[in-house]
């Protein structure tokens, strides 16, 4: 990633892109991210494999990268394919460290109805706080790549919602991830429009 940023090799960006989304894979940060995002958390807490922090820490580097080193930034859309398997390996994997940090700190051992509940909303608030960080990301640095993971999280926000949080939520924790969900879909679009900062 490092060689075809310096060098402005699409060939390379690729391979690299390729490379950090099999080791995700291999090293189980993909199953690892999912189970905390999405898993019913009463079938425990996976630990973080330490092949698979290693491939967090990796993917955070090739991504400081793209973002330090000047890469031509017009051309067709495709050209920023490697940066987005890269940001949404980065992304995914951090949103599922911090909700799983966050729902180990809400449930202990056993998961109560109530445990249950704190976990969605938990998961939720991660959810909706990565979407504008995204799109103020995205724009104020002309990473465009960032702002095209905004809608699809959106989405998949609005849906876990309805599968999860309606079902465990208790009337405290659904009106708080109600109040999150709704606040990252007027924020979120604002910061969309923003005039973006020159690279």
């Amino acid at each position: 990633m490092a060689l075809g940023c310096w060098f402005d090799r699409i060939t390379l960006r690729v391979h690299g892109a390729v490379f950090l989304s099999a080791a995700a894979y291999a090293s189980g940060l993909f199953a690892c991210s999912f189970q905390r995002l999405a898993a019913d958390p009463a079938t425990g807490w996976q630990a973080i494999p330490s092949a698979a922090a290693a491939v967090v820490v990796l993917a955070a580097a090739a991504y400081a990268i793209v973002v330090v080193v000047p890469v031509a930034r017009g051309g067709h859309w495709s050209k920023r394919l490697p940066e987005l398997v890269t940001a949404a390996v980065l992304g995914s994997s951090v949103a599922g460290i911090t909700a799983g940090w966050l729902g180990q700190s809400a449930a202990g051992g056993w998961i109560t109805a109530s445990e249950a509940a704190s976990v969605a909303v938990s998961r939720t608030a991660v959810l909706a706080l990565l979407a504008p960080l995204l799109a103020w990301a995205g724009r104020r640095r002309s990473l465009v790549e960032l702002t095209w993971l905004v809608y699809p999280l959106l989405a998949a926000t609005g849906l876990k919602l309805l599968l999860e949080d309606f079902r465990h939520g208790e009337p405290m924790t659904l009106f708080l991830a109600l109040a999150l969900y709704g606040g990252a879909l007027v924020v979120t679009p604002r910061l969309m429009k923003a005039e973006p900062r020159p690279a």
